[in-house]
């Protein structure tokens, strides 16, 4: 091909026809250029389809570290919802000797000098911001994990607090004599009148619960967005039939929660200046759990139900405790968002 061209040109000199070697020479140089932004094209196209590629690859161990980071979360949620329903009992003073002695006996002597956090994995995803050339549908995966990401700062400045909290009761409590053995003098009365008496106790446990709240509440919102964007995850590889999870977890089937549903009334609240719903109802809707407030003054408020277990359940404002009668029947709730926030709701039969 080459000596074609060259007998061309040669031809075209050796006959004095330079305006139409000109032409030619620039057809040539044409081709020439075009040849080469072709190959780079080919190339930029290859390059992109490795990069995507690649994602795809890293986004399976993303997949993976969001399902330890769920499971940390639930399980963390899960003991906060118990110590968050014993917090409750410390400051409404519903405790009595046979409390502290009995099941639960340990578990309310340590509630406030106890630390319990989740550390949080990212550095799959760290790989990802190295992505570039990504398909629409890979950066809007990658949009929601960062999103996803930035959320646990405040998780982790709340940790910061819990464990700097956790110190200072521990420091409070060690000064007294029977502190090494707190946990077996169950039937030490200067022991239990601490624990039922004291102001030092309930102010210790009041500021701790705080904490636990504020951090509770940040990873129940981490919870619920870290589910969502697994599932979108797990859809996408799936489609693409890349090698991942076995299984779609974290899946909740509400039918096993029916005895939510309800009509509620407020009844009590333990700070007069907060503003709450008058009546709630708990309903089904397309699978899901639905929580509607609603008050005289407002528009109704709704927002979805994130069962626990068969005793608590959780929205992003906080954790709702159910009261069973003696038939095991629902006969009330009490929220809870921290000590100023703390309210009891009636069943309406």
């Amino acid at each position: 091909m080459l000596h074609f061209f060259r007998k061309i040109r040669h031809d075209l000199i050796a006959n004095s026809q330079f305006f139409k070697y000109l032409k030619y020479a620039i057809g040539e140089i044409i081709l020439v250029v075009l040849g080469i932004l072709i190959a780079l094209y080919i190339n930029n196209q290859n390059e992109q389809r490795k990069e995507r590629m690649r994602f795809d690859q890293v986004l399976a161990e993303v997949e993976k570290e969001l399902e330890t980071n769920i499971s940390e979360a639930r399980t963390y949620i899960y003991n906060s919802a118990i110590s968050d329903s014993l917090f409750l009992k410390v400051l409404i003073d519903t405790l009595d000797i046979d409390d502290y002695q009995g099941e639960q006996g340990f578990i309310l002597r340590t509630l406030a000098y106890t630390i319990d956090f989740v550390t949080l994995k990212d550095d799959s995803f760290k790989k990802l911001n190295q992505s570039n050339n990504l398909t629409l549908e890979q950066e809007q995966l990658f949009g929601e994990l960062n999103d996803l990401n930035n959320s646990t700062a405040k998780i982790e400045e709340f940790t910061n607090y819990l464990i700097e909290g956790h110190k200072k009761n521990l420091t409070t409590i060690k000064k007294y004599d029977w502190f090494r053995n707190m946990v077996f003098s169950v039937d030490d009365k200067t022991v239990n009148d601490y624990y039922l008496n004291d102001p030092e106790h309930f102010n210790s446990t009041t500021e701790y619960f705080i904490l636990k709240s504020d951090n509770s509440k940040y990873l129940i919102n981490y919870y619920r967005k870290a589910v969502s964007v697994y599932e979108k995850i797990y859809n996408y590889l799936d489609g693409l039939g890349i090698r991942h999870s076995d299984s779609l977890l974290f899946q909740i089937d509400h039918q096993h929660y029916k005895h939510y549903i309800g009509r509620y009334d407020s009844k009590w609240c333990l700070k007069n200046w907060y503003v709450h719903d008058d009546s709630i109802s708990i309903s089904m809707e397309e699978g899901k759990l639905m929580y509607t407030g609603y008050r005289s003054d407002r528009t109704d408020s709704r927002k979805e139900i994130i069962p626990i277990n068969k005793y608590h359940f959780m929205t992003l404002g906080g954790f709702y405790h159910l009261a069973l009668d003696d038939s095991g029947e629902v006969e009330g709730i009490r929220f809870s968002a921290g000590p100023s926030f703390i309210l009891t709701m009636e069943k309406i039969h």
